[in-house]
């Protein structure tokens, strides 16, 4: 015959035991250590772009023509071939094999499989910003473009494959009725809807010298914590280009290119903190203006950095 008082004790006893591991659990690890656990966004320390991008290749790509790129062919056309400020162009970018078959393309970078840059040489006009989409499963990717000024052009494609990320550059001659345009001011702090960001970064930056950019961000209004650092994975890029010359480079917020980001056009090096999550190292290759492009939740605050040369 069962005895209950027995039954009792030894489920008092187990329960006991439970307590007494939990509190040595909080022994051996600080109670601290468990809320910073609880803080910290798996985002943080935990953040795999799957497949990962090893390995980077570039090319010219003249409009209207053909380059190949690695293991890549790709093409662009524009509708009207010649783009006028203002107006709609639209922009097919065709991607095969050598044998001429469509290539798919990672969705490695922001869940998105292609992406696109516009700037204008002389950094006098905002950036474009495009996300080109595929064509019924087809080789052509086409999004829709409207230059917001006259001149000439940089287009820089981007698209992932099999791991390695394609970049394919495009000098654009747009025309139309000149315009009165202006270089964003040296200002270090700009305010958006959304938020203000603040750039702590040296008084002089020299070319080929690494420099540190750490972006400040105010809240309007304020997020919490958690939330703030998803969005400086998920809704983040700086995109940096070079008076010029056509030179542009997107770091992605998300991590998918930090592999590779030391040995892009230019040597960018994050270090991502749930703290300081728009921590920048950047090591500019070339004297002259360059714009470095802040953006987030869909808002874009332009930074005007001149380089001074080396002596």
């Amino acid at each position: 015959m069962f005895d209950i008082r027995d039954i009792l004790r030894k489920r008092a006893l187990a329960l006991l035991l439970v307590v007494n591991g939990l509190i040595a659990a909080f022994a051996i690890r600080p109670v601290a250590t468990f809320v910073e656990d609880f803080r910290q966004d798996p985002s943080v320390n935990g953040w795999n772009p799957k497949p990962p991008i090893v390995a980077a290749v570039a090319a010219e790509l003249p409009a209207g023509g053909e380059t190949r790129a690695g293991a890549l062919v790709a093409s662009l056309t524009f509708d009207p071939p010649a783009p006028v400020a203002g107006e709609k162009t639209y922009a097919t970018w065709t991607v095969t094999d050598k044998r001429g078959r469509p290539v798919p393309l990672d969705r490695t970078m922001h869940n998105i499989a292609m992406h696109a840059y516009g700037v204008r040489d002389d950094l006098e006009s905002d950036i474009i910003h495009m996300h080109p989409t595929q064509q019924d499963e087809g080789a052509d990717w086409k999004d829709m473009i409207i230059f917001p000024t006259p001149g000439r052009w940089s287009l820089s494609m981007q698209a992932p494959s099999a791991g390695t990320l394609y970049e394919f550059s495009t000098l654009v001659d747009v025309g139309g009725a000149e315009t009165s345009t202006a270089l964003a001011d040296d200002a270090r702090t700009r305010a958006m809807m959304q938020y203000e960001v603040a750039l702590d970064a040296p008084e002089r930056v020299v070319e080929g010298e690494a420099a540190r950019f750490r972006f400040k961000v105010k809240h309007t209004p304020e997020i919490s914590r958690r939330k703030a650092v998803e969005n400086a994975r998920a809704h983040h890029n700086l995109i940096i280009a070079h008076a010029g010359d056509g030179r542009i480079w997107n770091h992605h917020g998300d991590g998918s290119v930090d592999m590779i980001a030391s040995k892009a056009p230019l040597s960018v090096v994050r270090r991502f903190t749930a703290d300081d999550p728009f921590d920048y190292t950047l090591t500019f290759p070339l004297s002259g203006l360059w714009l470095v492009d802040f953006e987030y939740l869909g808002e874009a605050a332009p930074f005007i950095i001149r380089v001074e040369p080396k002596r």
